[in-house]
């Protein structure tokens, strides 16, 4: 029985994948590897350096999962910075075979980072044994996620550079059909590399798994199948993927005189043919029609084409160095358009930017942007210079056309308004008309015009005091009675716009009147938490000069607006007031009470039961939200046989034995309804007055609804008592 298995494990290492011992992962980097022959043709690595990162994330199922990344880097090595040249980057998203390390990837993933992409090469969580081929495409989803998440993380070191509308999806072996399942079934990959293709139902070669093929019959974005001709494990398997394939875009390549393993870092491996070319040259024919099928279908460089279906892959097939077959699925499909800016509707001016974007699965060929079907350009970015234009509505269209003739287009419209003829709006805030000031009064005002405003100017009596919007007018230096305070604004066309405004000078006057204090938030009797932001205004015939804010009665705040740090205060009400004084010192206020709850353990919910145990003579303190409307409020306890325990509640904070607003004390279960209760923070305390047990709280609040007379009772309690009757 022994002996059985042992030939049955080795059948399933020979026909899945690599026998694991006996090689070393090389450490070469890709640049070493390879002569870089130019940075425009895919037959050589990019131009960029390539950094490496590791990182790792917990699947839904509970699995760790670590992630070799490879990005563009201003140098090469581990965790050096990334490159910010044309960032962010497209994703691949690579799956391993068969009892494989992803560092035997290495070579792949580097060239592909070469090339301006973010290759994570991932460890599929069921082990280097996993046939668990639902699982492994899960976790290219879950990949997926971790990198969107990743890249929104201000705290990691390369986020903003995964540019999160590309992936693609690539997989050897057992990987590629990882990646064939995930790519039917998320939405977020749009094309896909799948190197030879092994799929087996079992230990055996030659049986294909039927529900595979069904899911590849559904894939819908474009694809590459790359494999071996001596590929002895995968066999014929690639060959059904691309003929199951859809009317996709999809490019069969064969790689003469390579096999199965040639995609690791190893030259052969048990069960397999041995490859009649070297490991460089096959990596660099892998290599360079991935990067053309990821130019082309991922970033949309239409100059990639001829290495997918035009004349450079005919002179490799000719050469004899690959097998192709290609179809170039059927796209009438036009290029989806976004103008960016401006906006439709808007006005404009001087120069405008007009810049828009275009996606399109088969790449995009040619941009324009015409300005009343006038053809301005044929870039994404255009500044418009609207001066030359007349004034009125202008209608821009932008347009994308798709490597196959497709066309799409959006078009907005604009109003030109280059003839300023509106006035700035002034508005002074103090002093009042027809206040009556003395001593020095500050003079304030505001002004807001649509094109901006260029300068100011304060006026007393027709003569000029200040080129600000606030000036101290020492009243005393003129003559008491009526005098005209003119503010004026004159906008960036040189329109001018003001208002003005009378006032008594009367420096034997005596202004007892306090400034009107009005607390804007929070409002009276509101539960806060954390920080919470107090605001107030104060208005003063003559102006006010000072503010201040208090916390029960000590000052916090000298200003209007105060930022308050409530978990430094006890849990309860506390008073907030506000004050402000005007230049005869004269001070007004107004005061509110809130209630802080900071608070994050033993909050009921309304009808739901809780539960706790409690020794003799021990308490218990739960809390409920009551918000207004609330006409009833009704609290039960339950506990066990031979125990008394009692119940104490008290709005706004903890009650005691002696300190209550009420209670309820028979012996047995509480029942006990408060009608009309207050609106903030009850405290519920559970007390063993004898015994020790445990026991369930439930707190339901009825609400009356707006505008009606039903009442809204949650007990769940009353639900299971109205079923049983």
């Amino acid at each position: 029985m022994k002996k059985t298995f042992a030939i049955l494990l080795l059948l399933t290492i020979i026909t899945s994948g690599v026998l694991y011992s006996g090689f070393q992962t090389s450490t070469e980097s890709v640049a070493v590897r390879f002569s870089r022959l130019s940075t425009t043709s895919p037959d050589s690595p990019g131009a960029y350096q390539v950094g490496f990162t590791t990182g790792s994330f917990v699947d839904e199922s509970g699995y760790t999962i670590d992630v070799e990344l490879y990005y563009p880097a201003t140098e090469g090595g581990t965790d050096t910075n990334p490159s910010q040249d044309n960032a962010p980057y497209p994703v691949v998203i690579f799956g391993r075979g068969f009892n494989s390390d992803p560092s035997q990837y290495e070579w792949y993933a580097e060239w592909q980072a070469s090339w301006g992409y973010i290759v994570a090469v991932i460890d599929f969580s069921d082990g280097l044994f996993s046939t668990n081929h639902e699982r492994n495409a899960q976790d290219i989803s879950d990949c997926i996620d971790w990198v969107i998440n990743r890249n929104a993380d201000t705290s990691y070191f390369l986020a903003g550079m995964f540019d999160v509308s590309k992936f693609a999806a690539v997989g050897y072996s057992m990987g590629a059909r990882a990646i064939l399942l995930a790519t039917n079934r998320d939405s977020r990959i749009s094309t896909f590399i799948a190197m030879a293709p092994a799929n087996k139902t079992n230990m055996f070669p030659g049986q294909p798994d039927p529900d595979m093929y069904d899911e590849v019959a559904g894939i819908d974005v474009p694809g590459m199948i790359q494999k071996g001709t001596l590929d002895d494990v995968a066999r014929n398997d690639p060959d059904y993927v691309y003929g199951t394939l859809s009317d996709v875009s999809k490019i069969f390549i064969g790689i003469v005189g390579a096999n199965h393993y040639q995609y690791m870092d190893e030259n052969s491996g048990m069960g397999d043919n041995s490859p009649t070319i070297s490991l460089e040259e096959h990596h660099r024919l892998a290599c360079k029609y991935a990067i053309a099928h990821l130019q082309y279908f991922l970033v949309g460089d239409v100059s990639f084409h001829k290495y997918l279906f035009g004349e450079e892959l005919d002179a490799d097939v000719n050469a004899g160095i690959v097998e192709a077959r290609t179809h170039e699925g059927i796209d009438q499909t036009p290029p989806t358009i976004t103008i960016e800016s401006p906006t439709d509707g808007s006005i404009v001016d001087g120069i405008v930017t007009i810049s828009f974007s275009a996606q399109d699965e088969s790449g995009v060929s040619e941009i324009k942007t015409y300005i009343d079907d006038v053809l301005v350009s044929e870039s994404n970015t255009y500044h418009w210079d609207s001066t030359g234009w007349s004034d009125g509505t202008h209608f821009i269209r932008c347009e994308a056309i798709d490597t196959l003739g497709n066309q799409g287009s959006e078009e907005i419209s604009v109003t030109v308004d280059n003839i300023d003829d509106s006035l700035p709006v002034v508005t002074i805030s103090q002093p009042t008309d027809g206040a009556t000031v003395k001593d020095v009064v500050e003079i304030i005002f505001s002004a807001e015009d649509d094109k901006g405003v260029d300068s100011y100017c304060i006026k007393i009596d027709g003569i000029s005091v200040s080129a600000e919007t606030h000036y101290l007018w020492d009243t005393e230096t003129y003559e008491d009675g009526y005098h005209t305070i003119l503010c004026e604004a004159i906008d960036t066309s040189g329109n001018l716009g003001s208002s003005s405004i009378s006032v008594v000078v009367d420096n034997s006057y005596i202004d007892t009147t306090p400034p009107e204090v009005e607390i804007l938030s929070p409002v009276d009797g509101a539960t806060v938490s954390g920080n919470a932001n107090i605001d107030f205004s104060a208005t003063d015939d003559v102006g006010v000069t000072s503010y201040r804010i208090l916390i029960d009665g000590i000052e916090v705040s000298t200003d209007s607006s105060f930022t308050w740090d409530t978990t430094s205060y006890t849990d309860g009400d506390h008073i907030i007031t506000c004050e402000a004084a005007d230049a005869a010192g004269n001070v007004g206020s107004a005061e509110i009470t809130v209630q802080v709850l900071n608070a994050v353990e033993n909050e009921l919910e309304n009808g739901v039961p809780v539960g706790g145990s409690l020794s003799s003579g021990s308490s218990e303190v739960w809390f409920i939200v009551i918000d207004q409307d609330c006409v009833s409020m009704r609290v039960q306890l339950s506990s066990g046989w031979f125990t008394d325990f009692d119940i104490y509640g008290k709005m706004g904070s903890e009650p005691t034995t002696s300190n209550y607003d009420f209670k309820a004390s028979t012996w047995g279960g509480e029942d006990i309804t408060i009608e009309n209760p207050s609106t903030g923070v009850m405290y519920i305390m559970v007390h063993s007055y004898w015994g020790s047990g445990s026991y369930e709280l439930t707190v339901t609040l009825t609400y009356q609804t707006t505008g009606s007379n039903i009442l809204l009772d949650f007990s769940i309690f009353d639900i299971i008592r109205k079923q049983i009757e």
